[in-house]
């Protein structure tokens, strides 16, 4: 899926297209609405995320163009601007959802797949409403530092977004941040479980730390453990077979690892490569993650899946940036115009 980030603050949209991009996502960028518009017009996106307050075309203008054109894509606003009239204007003007600056980069993901959700016609449940469900039993738990009791407990009325989450027992503590999304209810199971060493001493569980250049759900039993987000992975001591899943780029392996009680188990999946297709106009150089692969039009250059930054340059038209996802299924396309403005 691509995504299309129109952000004029250079230090933003950098953080915003290496998420969106870590994400799983194909990420184009532009600074302003000019190029925005002309990418907007020429390329098909799965969603768009567009700060109001753009240099010479501003986001307004660009949101009321753009569905009066026909542009029917998912919009999400992301400004500064927080007086109600202007939410209300963007709103009205066609945006699908705003977030207000400064925000939290979990949201933001959130709030984008919640969007692609409801375009591709899946349910999304109520808005602005989430639960968490916390397992194991008797376990105290805490969401932002609130008690809520003992587990298993429902959380309702969580807003979309981050929430931290702390289960404790006897075993120890266990801490997490957990992402919620608009009408979806997040399922926390921890195994804060306890084995018995022949002196009678308690060990408490072991952790499973995932190390791979893209974000990784982590299954086990068809049912999702955790992220490769995380540091670490808290399961039972024991045998795991787990399977690693990154849907956007069409990758799924599986792991048989052996975690000891107290321990942290190392996973590092064998990452498998992709291929992309590069071409501009008139022409240009072009590096990939910093190395040359030669003058455009290029056919096929293999790199591993997940994100990369691709550099156009051309003696008289200078030098463009851009970041493209490449997956395990066909071939990524990127193209440049270099003598767009």
């Amino acid at each position: 899926m691509r995504i299309l980030i129109v952000e004029d603050e250079a230090s933003l949209r950098d953080q915003l297209t290496s998420a969106i991009s870590a994400a799983g996502y194909a990420v184009d960028s532009a600074a302003d609405g000019e190029r925005a518009d002309f990418l907007a017009q020429t390329d098909r996106y799965d969603a768009m995320v567009l700060d109001l307050g753009l240099p010479k075309v501003d986001g307004l203008t660009l949101l009321k163009r753009w569905r009066d054109a026909g542009v029917t894509v998912p919009i999400l606003v992301l400004t500064a601007r927080g007086a109600w009239h202007e939410k209300v204007q963007g709103i009205d003007s066609g945006a699908d959802d705003y977030v207000g600056k400064p925000f939290r980069m979990e949201e933001v993901l959130a709030r984008l797949r919640a969007l692609i959700r409801r375009a591709a016609g899946q349910p999304g449940g109520e808005i602005r409403c989430g639960a968490v469900t916390l397992d194991p039993r008797g376990a105290k738990v805490t969401v932002d530092g609130k008690l809520y009791g003992r587990s298993p407990v429902t959380v309702k009325g969580l807003s979309a977004g981050t929430h931290r989450v702390v289960l404790e027992n006897e075993s120890g503590t266990f801490n997490d941040d957990v992402v919620i999304e608009a009408g979806v209810t997040a399922s926390l199971v921890v195994p804060l479980t306890m084995t018995k060493t022949q002196g009678g001493a308690a060990n408490v569980s072991g952790w499973i730390a995932i190390s791979a250049p893209s974000d990784l759900q982590v299954f086990e039993s068809g049912k999702l453990v955790g992220s490769s987000r995380s540091d670490r992975i808290m399961v039972a001591v024991g045998r795991h077979e787990l399977e690693l899943v990154n849907e956007a780029l069409g990758y799924r392996s599986t792991k048989t690892v052996d975690v000891g009680a107290g321990q942290v188990a190392s996973v590092r999946p064998d990452w498998p490569k992709g291929t992309m297709a590069l071409n501009a106009l008139p022409w240009a150089e072009v590096s990939v993650d910093g190395e040359r692969v030669g003058e455009t039009p290029i056919g096929s250059v293999s790199v591993p899946i997940g994100a990369h930054e691709i550099v156009f340059r051309h003696p008289d038209l200078g030098e463009r940036r851009t970041t493209a996802t490449v997956t395990t299924g066909a071939a990524t396309r990127v193209s440049m115009d270099m003598r767009a403005k």
